[in-house]
């Protein structure tokens, strides 16, 4: 008993001691210190949904038993725990050696697969400290996450929202989305015939290529028509199409990625202005696809690309002689790789005052956030 509430009473001292000293470090070497790091990644290999299917499907009863349809398989739960493993690696220094319970704000969408995609991250990046350890079988500690049910979620699922569906349908019929989905107008009609699936919109093309992706995932092997348009062929590039068409304005880009980089602007600002919790070092997001590639085309840095599984974006927020700089990473996933990008009228580190100017015409106001979804009740506070 004596040992232990020593060293409690010690580990507070040494975790200040050497976040002191980090932190004299970068000032005595005129360097730049990071101070807080947001992350937004995408879930890992899944089985398809029960919506991903077609007529001619040779899948369409498969349960993908043990994990279920729309579910992790073994391979998306490594792909995950790697990513967490690679911001250990990154981050391991400035997050230090003791996971505690204000260091960290986790956050999922309602889905399965990116809640314990968030748990495999967390398992990878906060392994117990000896001080941690309660099973000396399980190198494991349980960290709290948190999440809103689809239907009050305006932050992770903004584009179910009704303002940004309706603005998402009127530019539908914009002449350059419209060019853009014509020139796939073989390759539609080709899907359509062996599929038995009318395929009208650039959703479409898109939807098959997911389809197609996560039947892959779970180790089927795909029809022999499949080969002449993926994964190689011009589904991959049509796919992107819906990525650029839900980011197609600022008022869509608002609606999109825009309240998820409000909040990751605010989180940043709080630590500038000292209102943020006084450990607090990381936010992660446990998102979809349909995130990365809006949180990228908002922060106006998106490359026509399908965002593979478990890529995500990092925002860094850096201090230098009392100023703050942004700077954002693209974690590739396949491969593990992370790619600086640089902000659009910025340099790759970014003033924090330039980062917000730039951002501000695709930044929601409060009224921009007012969603009620399909099925919310009415009185559901609209809050990120």
């Amino acid at each position: 008993m004596g040992k232990k509430l020593l060293t409690m009473t010690l580990l507070p001292i040494v975790l200040a001691f050497s976040t002191i000293g980090a932190d004299h470090v970068g000032a005595k070497n005129d360097e730049p210190v990071l101070r807080l790091v947001n992350v937004v990644f995408r879930h890992g290999d899944r089985a398809p949904d029960p919506l991903e299917t077609y007529p001619t499907d040779p899948f369409i009863n498969e349960t993908f038993y043990p994990e279920g349809r729309g579910g992790l398989t073994n391979a998306g739960k490594m792909r995950e725990y790697q990513l967490g493993l690679e911001l250990k690696a990154r981050y391991g220094d400035f997050l230090g050696p003791v996971w505690v319970p204000s260091m960290v704000e986790a956050r999922s969408t309602y889905y399965d697969r990116t809640k314990m995609s968030l748990q495999l991250v967390l398992s990878a990046l906060f392994p117990p400290a000896p001080i941690q350890r309660w099973n000396s079988q399980l190198f494991w500690q349980p960290i709290p996450t948190t999440y809103k049910r689809s239907y009050e979620d305006i932050l992770l699922l903004a584009d179910e929202c009704p303002k940004f569906v309706a603005e998402f349908e009127r530019v539908k019929n914009n002449p350059e989305i419209v060019r853009k989905f014509a020139k796939y107008s073989a390759l539609a009609a080709y899907i359509e015939t062996h599929s038995g699936r009318p395929v009208t919109s650039a959703f479409d093309l898109y939807d098959f290529y997911h389809i197609f992706t996560a039947q892959m995932a779970a180790n089927l092997v795909l029809p022999e028509w499949t080969k002449e348009i993926y994964p190689d062929g011009q589904l991959y590039e049509a796919a992107t199409v819906q990525y650029e068409s839900a980011s197609f304005t600022n008022n869509l880009k608002k609606l999109n990625g825009g309240p998820l980089v409000r909040k990751i602007s605010e989180d940043m600002s709080a630590v500038r202005s000292g209102t943020t919790p006084a450990d607090r070092k990381i936010y992660l997001y446990s998102s979809h696809e349909t995130n990365i590639g809006a949180v990228l085309n908002t922060l106006g840095v998106y490359e026509p690309h399908v965002p593979q599984y478990s890529s995500g974006i990092v925002v860094e927020l850096w201090e230098k002689k009392n100023e703050y700089f942004v700077k954002v990473l693209h974690y590739l996933g396949i491969p593990q790789t992370f790619v600086t990008k640089r902000i659009p009228g910025c340099e790759e580190l970014c003033p924090l005052d330039q980062f917000l100017e730039i951002m501000q015409p695709v930044i929601p106001s409060d009224s921009d956030l007012i969603c009620v979804k399909k099925g919310a009740p009415q009185a559901l506070s609209n809050t990120l």
